[in-house]
């Protein structure tokens, strides 16, 4: 099983930074990764997205707005259950956000294999995307290079 946490402090309250986070509609505006993501459906404050990296992929995400999280799961690919949980915390008109992946891969024999490249490149983009976020939050926009 693979756990990497990740955090950013961002210098903006944590309503801004968690609006920015789940307007899940726009994160291909800052986020490459997500450029080719497609909303399947939205239910309130549960979604189930479509989006592409090398392969395609499907991804449920949880808005938890009373508790300040969002949750999201890889529904397919290779990394089937990943899951990524977004914890806001402020204080003094700041945020800490954390990053937190888990990821358990089913694969038989080739399981531990599996969990390391994943880890290698959630980490990558991990920081890629909270780096984004905090870009996006406080300038208000973001390169896409």
């Amino acid at each position: 099983m693979i756990h990497l946490e990740n955090r950013i402090l961002i210098d903006k309250p944590v309503d801004e930074v968690f609006k920015v986070v789940t307007d899940v509609a726009k994160w291909p505006e800052f986020l490459p990764s997500h450029r080719n993501m497609t909303i399947i459906s939205q239910e309130e404050d549960k979604l189930l997205i479509e989006w592409k990296m090398k392969v395609k992929l499907k991804t449920s995400i949880l808005i938890d707005r009373i508790n300040k999280r969002m949750v999201t799961e890889q529904l397919s690919g290779l990394v089937k259950g990943l899951r990524a949980e977004y914890i806001f915390n402020g204080q003094s008109g700041k945020t800490t956000l954390c990053l937190i992946h888990s990821f358990s891969s089913k694969i038989p024999l080739m399981g531990r294999l599996v969990e390391l490249i994943a880890l290698n490149l959630v980490k990558k983009l991990a920081l890629d995307t909270l780096k984004r976020i905090k870009s996006k939050v406080e300038v208000g926009e973001c390169s896409m290079d």
